[in-house]
């Protein structure tokens, strides 16, 4: 193409199986089956007496609660996950001519899994298993985007020599040439967010489980669910029966059908509608810029003052913590219907967003 210019356009695609996960092979269960999940109860051989408050190493300690009870916890990496990844793919670039040259990549995807990690990952709500047991048949409902999903990304880089006094001669030259730009910028969509419900309510497999999603609610308003007594009954309905409330409204009382996350209280027998990662963090605009001044000492030495600006323009950059080693540590975005703070929930802004870093650094070459 016209100005050394070379572009590549391309379909970009693969399959994966027997990817790595993690299965609870013997999840907590309910002592007894319920309607909503009839047949899975707890497996204890006939006249066993055991219980879990007698004191530890005697003999009838090994109830666990789980599927097997007299067997512990059972988290087993297996080969059981999948993937599939499709793409459109383009790139332009300019090889170093003159002073100059470029870049650019455009990826256009969807990348779908039924697990993403095998480890919890740091300041987001992936666990590392399903919210639901993959023995019960959990991990078909776990299929949806990846976590590693970015449905667009651009990314551009760039190296400039100015072409001023490139020869250094004279005091004018070593004071005015030798100064480079360059710099990587990135366009990227959200990382992918899971909305949990912070509470056990089918009281299988743990506190993995995930609210209720209304479609027609407000967006990002949560109901917090409570039974009523009669020391605490805000809504004033009857005592024994569900009110809602919302903690980012000064607990005020909510009709769940105005919310769109809806929590399910503890041991309620069942388990939220609400898919894994339905949600992003907003995308990401990140300049990166790197000032550098080469000064030449004779012919074989040189001295280099290099200034390396990250985040250039301070936008916040959710879902990527910033590179100072001095940066608070990230919460990631608040998701959790239960437990978020009042005013916090679904709010990136009260995550560490990588704000501007700048690095100085004088190298000397020989």
């Amino acid at each position: 193409m016209p100005g050394n210019l070379v572009m590549d356009a391309s379909y970009v695609g693969s399959k994966g199986t027997k990817l790595y996960l993690n299965e609870d092979m013997n999840p907590s269960v309910p002592a007894v089956a319920n309607a909503f999940n009839p047949g899975i109860q707890r497996i204890t051989p006939p006249g066993f007496t055991g219980s879990t408050t007698c004191t530890p190493g005697t003999t009838g300690c090994l109830i666990s609660g789980r599927l097997d009870n007299l067997q512990g916890s059972r988290l087993i990496r297996t080969n059981g996950g999948s993937s599939t990844y499709h793409s459109a793919q383009a790139l332009v670039t300019r090889r170093f001519t003159n002073g100059f040259s470029l870049s650019s990549a455009y990826t256009w995807s969807k990348l779908i899994d039924n697990a993403s990690e095998v480890f919890t990952v740091a300041d987001t709500n992936l666990p590392q298993q399903a919210s639901f047991p993959s023995i019960f048949g959990g991990q078909a409902a776990e299929r949806g985007v990846s976590f590693f999903d970015r449905t667009h990304r651009f990314s551009l880089t760039y190296v400039y020599e100015l072409p001023f006094y490139r020869e250094q001669r004279g005091f004018v030259g070593h004071l005015l040439g030798g100064f480079q730009l360059s710099g990587v910028t990135t366009f990227e969509t959200g990382v992918p967010l899971t909305v949990v419900n912070g509470q056990d309510a089918d009281s299988i497999g743990g506190n993995l489980d995930r609210p209720d999603f209304n479609p027609n609610g407000q967006p990002g308003v949560r109901a917090v669910p409570a039974i009523a007594t009669a020391a605490a009954n805000p809504c004033g309905v009857a005592v024994g029966a569900t009110f809602y409330t919302n903690p980012d409204a000064a607990g005020a009382c909510i009709n769940p059908a105005d919310a769109q996350y809806i929590g399910l209280l503890a041991s309620s027998g069942r388990r939220g509608n609400l898919g894994r990662n339905t949600l992003r963090t907003p995308g990401q605009n990140n300049w990166n810029l790197n000032l550098l001044k080469r000064i030449h000492i004779g012919e074989a030495s040189s001295v280099e003052l290099r200034a390396e600006f990250y985040n250039v323009f301070n936008h916040p950059q959710y879902g990527t913590a910033s590179v100072s080693p001095f940066s608070p540590g990230s919460t990631g975005v608040p998701a959790n219907v239960f437990t978020s703070a009042a005013g916090q929930f679904l709010h990136p802004e009260f995550s560490d967003g990588g704000g501007r870093v700048i690095r100085y650094q004088l190298k000397y070459s020989f």
